[in-house]
């Protein structure tokens, strides 16, 4: 169905960047698991491996292909793409 749309799909990164929206509560959150972040664009992972439980400033949110991603404070405030999903993350009071 084509009348709903929820996000960018991945396909169209190839014609535009990526267009973050400011979080309503920008807030530090909780790595669930060792990861690494997303270039949003290809997806490919980017290096360092951040480690389990470390936390990471989050100021802007995207959706790809119905997936909430989050992109660090210190990747806004550098206009740069990475982001790391939702799912991976835990709020601090969990």
């Amino acid at each position: 169905d084509t009348t709903e749309f929820s996000g960018y799909p991945l396909q169209d990164f190839s014609t535009f960047q990526p267009s973050y929206t400011p979080m309503t509560e920008p807030r530090e959150m909780r790595l669930i698991n060792e990861t690494k972040k997303l270039n949003p664009i290809t997806g490919a992972e980017l290096d360092p491996l951040f480690e389990a439980d470390r936390k990471i400033k989050f100021s802007d949110k995207i959706i790809i292909d119905d997936e909430l991603y989050l992109r660090t404070q210190y990747d806004s405030t550098r206009n740069i793409d990475r982001v790391l999903l939702y799912s991976s993350l835990k709020e601090l009071w969990q």
